[in-house]
């Protein structure tokens, strides 16, 4: 007899003993049963298959845009999925959120979340063949960042995961460099002050009394008799 079976969590070895025992009935009279006086008990082992508990847990993390400038808004969907065989148990979502982004906030309605500086912890007892969770985190980016910025997260739990190369996934958002304003058009030039202002009157003034001069002239010829 061949029996497999599955050990249950936390259990250490590799083999486990048991017994099994048959007896033999050899009679029955008016609806009793009657057992041999000397009954025939045959002992023997069972070879027994152990198989552990085992849930490949997997994360996908995407933002919300591939390109973002300094000063505006960015957030990322963290999406966690149990592929089985067994259901995933103590769950625990992991994400430290870079120095270039500004956390401002978490929302689930899937898991226990708590934030301590730029490290988000998120926690779920247990998570079925197949059901998955969402997490959303919000951030700003900060003024003054320029470049690549990647953000990562894990996954884990309790039970061994066949798969753990899906365990952490890591987006990238791009924040480009500023765009230069460019600078207002000079203003033209005042009149200039001082030894120029007064050559300017100069100027006038032998003006007005060339002219004045001519009017003077011209009075005085007309008054000359003929």
């Amino acid at each position: 007899m061949v029996l497999t079976v599955k050990a249950g969590d936390g259990f250490v070895g590799s083999s486990i003993g048991n017994t099994v025992t048959a007896s033999a009935v050899v009679n029955a009279r008016n609806g009793e049963v009657v057992t041999d006086s000397k009954p025939v008990t045959d002992t023997d082992e069972v070879n027994v298959t152990l198989t552990e508990f085992a849930a490949d847990l997997a994360i996908v993390k995407t933002a919300s845009a591939d390109t973002v400038e300094a000063g505006n808004a960015v957030s990322f969907d963290l999406k966690v999925t149990n592929n089985g065989p067994d259901a995933a148990t103590d769950v625990v979502v992991s994400d430290t959120v870079p120095t270039q982004l500004t956390i401002t906030g978490v929302a689930t309605t899937d898991f226990t979340c708590n934030t301590v500086g730029q490290v988000i912890t998120c926690t779920r007892p247990e998570l079925a063949v197949g059901a998955s969770g969402t997490i959303t985190v919000s951030t700003t980016v900060n003024l003054g960042v320029v470049g690549t910025v990647s953000n990562t997260a894990t996954v884990t739990g309790s039970r061994p995961d066949p798969i753990p190369s899906n365990n952490t996934f890591t987006d990238s958002i791009l924040v480009p460099e500023a765009q230069q304003i460019p600078p207002p058009p000079a203003p033209l030039p005042l009149p200039s002050t001082g030894s120029n202002v007064n050559s300017l009157l100069a100027i006038a003034m032998s003006f007005l009394m060339g002219g004045l001069a001519l009017v003077l002239m011209t009075v005085k010829r007309r008054r000359q008799p003929a």
